[in-house]
């Protein structure tokens, strides 16, 4: 809804009324109702997940970008193709703002090619039912309740083509947008990992060690196994402690 905040300073009228941009948003988000059904790749299964705030703002601004720039297209596009009729305008950048909403999410939805990761049946049919209300609802006796003008067959054509090409972009940028993302970790110092300002012992679980570095309390484990080992770990260093033995045990357990 950015673009709409932008456009209407352009505009003397409204590009799209209360009602229509509530709408938009009831109908967009019905499919995310079952996004909790989908399927998830098996490669994000491999390690727990933290929440990345840096990498959603990152996500956002890129990928919401792209949405703006087809957002401005469509608008040029209508204005000049529809002349005076406001009604007509506000309908067809209804039709493409709701579809674009639904439509995007199987393309971000998983780092692999769409058609190599099925979403679940739910979210899938729940898109269908919802994009087919979207392209209807114009020409329903309730497009006198939500003020929409029935588009023509041309009009239509032509925002599913700028759809389409939408959903192309987004599918091919978003391998560059991860791989990005991913020479960032890889390139990121190991020394910032592994600081020893406290003197604390952490454990490298990636080489199966324990080496001077983060408290076991700020590790992010890369499997469940993992934290298996660190309980049994941390079973030894009391069961030492107890026995009185390894005072630097002793030293790390007593700070904790």
């Amino acid at each position: 809804m950015a673009t709409l905040a932008i456009i209407s300073v352009m505009l003397n009228f409204l590009p799209m009324l209360p009602i229509q941009i509530l709408l938009t948003n009831l109908i967009s988000d019905g499919p995310l109702l079952s996004i909790s059904t989908d399927k998830v790749d098996e490669g994000e299964l491999t390690r727990p997940r933290n929440w990345n705030i840096k990498l959603i703002g990152r996500f956002a601004k890129f990928f919401g970008g792209i949405s703006s720039v087809f957002d401005f297209v469509t608008i040029s596009l209508t204005l000049i193709l529809v002349g005076s009729n406001i009604a007509l305008f506000r309908t067809c950048w209804f039709i493409e703002s709701t579809l674009s909403d639904i439509i995007v999410t199987f393309a971000i939805r998983t780092r692999m090619r769409f058609y190599k990761s099925m979403p679940s049946k739910i979210l899938l049919l729940s898109s269908v039912v919802f994009g087919l209300l979207t392209v209807l609802l114009p020409y329903s006796p309730l497009s006198e309740v939500f003020e929409f003008y029935p588009p023509t067959p041309f009009l239509l054509s032509l925002i599913f083509g700028v759809l389409l090409l939408y959903f192309i972009v987004v599918e091919t940028v978003k391998r560059f947008f991860h791989e990005k993302g991913a020479r960032k970790r890889v390139g990121a110092n190991p020394s910032d990992l592994l600081s020893n300002k406290k003197g604390d012992f952490g454990i490298n679980y990636s080489l199966g060690t324990v080496t001077p570095g983060l408290p076991p309390s700020k590790l992010q484990f890369s499997r469940y196994a993992d934290l298996v080992d660190m309980i049994g770990w941390l079973d030894r260093c009391l069961a030492v402690s107890m026995a009185g033995g390894s005072s630097r045990s002793d030293s790390w357990l007593s700070k904790q």
